[in-house]
């Protein structure tokens, strides 16, 4: 990166044992890179974030076999997770809450987003809406979402004025852009989760075994998800591996795999079921056979990405989409380019709020 190269500090979500909120934090940054800003994650936790992870901590010290048999695999999992936040996401450390306005002041634009950032199911967070930046800082919203939030309520005053004060603002899904513009007036961009933006083999373990069937779902299965993952497995004639979480499906659960081994187990999959966004979005991105199973918690986001790729077909449990060809997903690199082209604009200084991505 060049020394004269401008400079861009990124408030996300990173602290957390989720490989989708890993890849978008990691993407998010790469992209600007990309776009030769010399980008990093500002290391900020909010105090929600410490309460998870304490909470997360005292669950994992549970070794009961009939409570917690998985306990080992998921602090497998947490370490190296820890580790790749703090080697490769955010090497400077943690930047505590009064010194974040100092902070942002290091940086030429300061950037709010991806991933449900915005979220109000578990409390308002105003580092989130950039609520420490100077008036006179440059801010801009990338791909930001309220996830399953559909009303603010009594705060709907005060996150609209937070939202009025961004320089560029853009949206992950339709929710979200509904809810900004219900808020401020204001019409955002929507745009590409930054995951489908990037390259990611740079950080891909690659896959070394035959192909399988990855599950990456968080939820209990349903008895005709279950049934249904071993017709499409038997089909196939491969085994079935869950990533991630343990299920009773599988035919062996990886839970400690590492952001690298869970994109080099999609990307080499055989067929993917997942019920998680950025497992759609990465089969997506690649052009994988998958089937998606929503938690109904997660449904806002997960209808509103299959639907822009044309792809509801993929919540049907009658009809697995098997072609172990990969293939381009239709309409991906028109969003893509659509995508960066606003980010390089709004960067640098250009609006674009009334030019959302086509799908």
């Amino acid at each position: 990166m060049s020394p004269t190269a401008p400079r861009a500090g990124i408030i996300t979500l990173y602290h957390c044992y989720n490989y989708g909120t890993l890849l978008q934090a990691w993407s998010v940054r790469q992209a600007l890179r990309d776009l030769s800003w010399d980008a990093e994650l500002i290391g900020y936790r909010t105090p929600r974030d410490n309460d998870w992870y304490e909470s997360y901590s005292k669950w994992l010290r549970t070794d009961h076999p009939r409570r917690n048999r998985w306990a080992p695999a998921f602090r497998r999992k947490a370490a190296r997770i820890e580790r790749f936040i703090a080697d490769e996401l955010v090497p400077q450390g943690v930047t505590p809450l009064p010194e974040l306005a100092e902070r942002s002041a290091d940086f030429d634009v300061v950037v709010a987003g991806s991933d449900q950032l915005w979220c109000q199911k578990l409390g308002f967070e105003g580092t989130h809406f950039l609520d420490f930046a100077p008036d006179d800082a440059r801010t801009v919203s990338y791909a930001a979402s309220f996830g399953n939030t559909t009303d603010v309520g009594a705060r709907a005053a005060h996150i609209g004025g937070l939202l009025g004060r961004f320089d560029a603002l853009s949206v992950r899904d339709e929710n979200s852009a509904h809810l900004v513009e219900e808020l401020t007036g204001r019409s955002p961009s929507r745009v590409l989760d930054p995951s489908f933006l990037v390259d990611t083999t740079p950080i891909e373990t690659p896959w070394t075994e035959a192909p399988a069937l990855i599950l990456y779902n968080e939820s209990w299965l349903e008895p005709d998800q279950e049934a249904f993952i071993k017709a499409t497995a038997a089909a196939l004639g491969v085994r079935i591996i869950s990533v991630g979480y343990a299920h009773r499906v599988a035919d062996e659960n990886r839970i400690d795999m590492d952001l690298g081994e869970w994109l080099g187990a999609i990307r080499a999959a055989a067929y993917v079921v997942t019920g998680l966004f950025h497992g759609m979005a990465v089969s997506l991105k690649l052009g994988k056979d998958f089937t998606a199973i929503p938690n109904p918690d997660k449904a806002n986001k997960v209808l509103d990405l299959l639907t822009r790729f044309d792809a509801m077909d993929r919540l049907d449990l009658n009809a697995p989409q098997i072609d172990l060809r990969e293939r381009a997903t239709p309409g991906c690199d028109a969003m893509v380019a659509s995508s960066l082209t606003w980010l390089a604009e709004a960067m640098g200084g250009r609006e674009r709020t009334d030019a959302p991505v086509s799908g």
